[in-house]
């Protein structure tokens, strides 16, 4: 007959391995966790570096380039937004006038107008007697279930476009914005950014190879698939400085003639949102404590950056 002491060993020795085994699971979790940390970590000392040497290095701004804001003055002057399309189709007629380069009108008009057809006929012959203006083109959730799908402008306007660009920016974990893709697309049509088809409009000889980091080609590179979004050229954005380094105007200035013609004259102009409010910012290398870029800025930094 077992004894009490010899039925209690067993259950000692399974007691003793399932501590041993949570043991080195707990071990190994906790390893896995000093990993990533680290990881993260590194990520975060290579990020601030960057970020440092960006402020660091000085990058001139082209005088080429000039921002037609829609600020804080021009939505008191006008009034809420969205305004009728008239009100753009007046600007992009003024600034016409003064013979820039190229207009890059970064709103995203993809519907019809909602004051009448009329206005999206009087932007789209503006837009086509200047003949150098540029439209972005964005990927938007229409349905609320996170599948992304492209929209370009109205088609009143996208037919007068001398070119569409997309304004696609890569925000980081941290939520900074360094880099961007110079080109994006479903494979079968590709895009340039917004910044390098307003060079190319503007008749800017960019170079064959665009510069960037180059995707890797695979197979589904070659066959694109359906519903895939596909990015190449990756390239850091070397920003020339903090917001508002880059010339602005008021859109309200422009709009009541207050702006001399020679500010535009043989330039590339970029309209924008720049008030407080609308949403088009994001944190920069270059930004300070809670100031934010305007996405009009970010493109017309990798305009001065291309240039």
């Amino acid at each position: 007959m077992d004894t009490l002491q010899d039925l209690a060993a067993p259950r000692d020795h399974r007691a003793n391995t399932r501590w041993f085994e949570w043991g080195l699971l707990s071990a190994l979790l906790l390893a896995c966790v000093v990993a990533l940390s680290a990881a993260r970590s590194f990520e975060h000392i290579d990020l601030a570096l960057t970020d440092q040497l960006s402020r660091l290095s000085t990058q001139p701004i082209s005088e080429e380039i000039v921002i037609v804001a829609i600020d804080d003055k021009s939505l008191a002057e006008i009034g809420r937004w969205p305004w009728a399309r008239h009100t753009h189709a007046t600007v992009i007629e003024q600034i016409t006038a003064a013979n820039p380069k190229a207009i890059g009108l970064d709103l995203i008009l993809v519907e019809p107008g909602h004051a009448s057809t009329a206005d999206d006929h009087l932007l789209g012959e503006a837009i086509a007697r200047n003949g150098r203006v540029v439209l972005p083109l964005v990927l938007q959730d229409r349905l609320g279930d996170g599948t992304l799908s492209r929209s370009e402008p109205a088609a009143a306007l996208a037919a007068a476009a001398a070119a569409l660009g997309h304004i696609h920016l890569e925000i980081d974990p941290d939520g900074i914005v360094r880099s961007t893709f110079l080109r994006e697309g479903d494979g079968d049509r590709w895009w340039d950014h917004f910044a390098v088809a307003l060079l190319r409009v503007g008749g800017f000889a960019l170079p064959a190879e665009l510069p960037g980091q180059r995707a890797p080609v695979s197979p589904t590179a070659r066959t694109p698939e359906a519903g895939t979004w596909y990015r190449d050229h990756w390239a850091q954005i070397p920003y020339a400085g903090p917001p508002g380094s880059v010339v602005r105007v008021s859109y309200a200035d422009v709009l009541q003639g207050r702006v001399p013609p020679e500010t535009f004259a043989q330039k590339y102009v970029l309209v924008g949102a720049t008030a407080s409010g609308m949403g088009d910012a994001y944190a920069t290398p270059r930004s300070g404590e809670a100031e934010l870029m305007p996405g009009v800025e970010i493109a017309a930094n990798v305009v001065n950056a291309l240039l």
